[in-house]
């Protein structure tokens, strides 16, 4: 037997390799092999917790990476984003179970977004390929996302499904929930709230204060204090993350609770939405900036987060993109960004910020 000594450039590049990128193709820091190494741990220990996901990630890249720490705030992101995309998906673990909720690898999925374009979605368990490698060498990585560009002569969805991935139509994965007004949104969980009763002090409880400016999303954050009246929330658990809920309180000290939970959405997306909701009402919509950054280019900036239906849209069609002075960003098409800002209007209540978008003719 012939044990070999590997250095870090060596394991760097077979890492790569083993994910299916082109030798020194990409950064081990680089959502798209972040990405890839959180697909691969969760198709061997999928159902789990996040953390022991990230834990494997971060453990397999030390020696590798300069910050350890920095990298395991990198993982969480790029969990959330393949949970929010749907790679991966969030469901309440079995009571006997010391979690919260897991997660599970959705099976692989295509959906045909535009003529001559596939997204591809879901792990396949224990790491195995479901693609030839010849298919699997013209996938496009982009951040969380995969995509294949076809001709559409060659029937690339047939082919896919004959592989065994399963075909999701895109109006059921753009799919949001049922339209309502942000009252009519409010009052569906105040009728939640008040037929629940939780006295007493929740244990690590921090709220979302709706009377701190939208712009700074993680300084809204803060322990109730003497707090009276309704928040959206999150609450220590025994096991696994922190739980979003709506909270009434009173002096500080929590009269009802709501956990949110849907089979559909994750508490998070629940949480966001209704805040959306909380912060119209009280006449301080979240806010957003668009800047023409090209021809026909514009970079939209967010200061909140948005609930995963809607993310699903601009990972699609845009760009993520990293900037400063914001909590994240995307680059769109103007059509697209024309197409979309109604609906960010009315369905999100989002406001654009003063300083807008210009453009000659428009």
């Amino acid at each position: 037997m012939v044990i070999a000594l590997l250095d870090s450039l060596d394991v760097r590049e077979r890492i790569l390799s083993e994910l299916g990128f082109a030798r020194s193709d990409r950064a081990l820091g680089s959502s798209e092999v972040l990405s890839g190494l959180v697909r691969r741990a969760a198709s061997v220990l999928a159902p789990c917790s996040p953390r022991v996901i990230r834990q494997r990630v971060v453990d397999g890249l030390q020696g590798l990476v300069s910050d350890d720490e920095a990298m395991g705030e990198n993982v969480d992101s790029v969990i959330e984003s393949l949970t929010a995309y749907g790679d991966l998906v969030e469901l309440p673990a079995p009571e006997e179970q010391n979690e919260a909720l897991l997660l599970y690898a959705t099976p692989p999925t295509f959906v045909e977004t535009a003529p001559g374009v596939v997204y591809l979605l879901g792990i396949p368990l224990d790491g195995t390929d479901v693609l030839p490698s010849s298919l699997a060498a013209r996938v496009e990585y982009r951040r969380h996302t995969r995509r294949i560009r076809f001709d559409p002569s060659e029937k690339l969805p047939a082919l896919l499904a004959r592989l065994g991935l399963h075909g999701l139509p895109e109006g059921l994965w753009f799919k949001p929930p049922r339209k309502q007004s942000p009252a009519d949104l409010v009052a569906q969980y105040d009728e939640q709230l008040r037929k629940t009763s939780s006295k007493g002090d929740v244990t690590d409880l921090e709220i979302l204060d709706t009377s701190r400016p939208v712009g700074f999303y993680k300084g809204r954050w803060r322990p109730p204090g003497k707090s009276n009246g309704r928040f959206v929330a999150r609450r220590e658990q025994r096991y696994g993350a922190r739980q979003w809920c709506y909270v009434e309180l009173r002096d500080g000290v929590s009269e009802r609770l709501l956990d949110l939970r849907s089979g559909d959405l994750r508490g998070c997306d629940i949480a966001w939405h209704l805040q959306l909701a909380l912060d119209k009402i009280a006449g301080t919509p979240q806010q957003f900036s668009a800047e023409l950054i090209a021809d026909d280019c514009v970079a939209i900036r967010l200061f909140g987060p948005l609930p995963a239906w809607w993310l699903r849209r601009w990972d699609v069609l845009g760009v993520p993109v990293r900037t400063s002075g914001c909590l994240f960003a995307y680059e769109l098409s103007y059509a697209q960004y024309e197409n979309d800002l109604p609906r960010l209007m009315n369905e999100l209540w989002l406001v654009e910020v003063p300083k807008g978008i210009t453009r000659e003719g428009k």
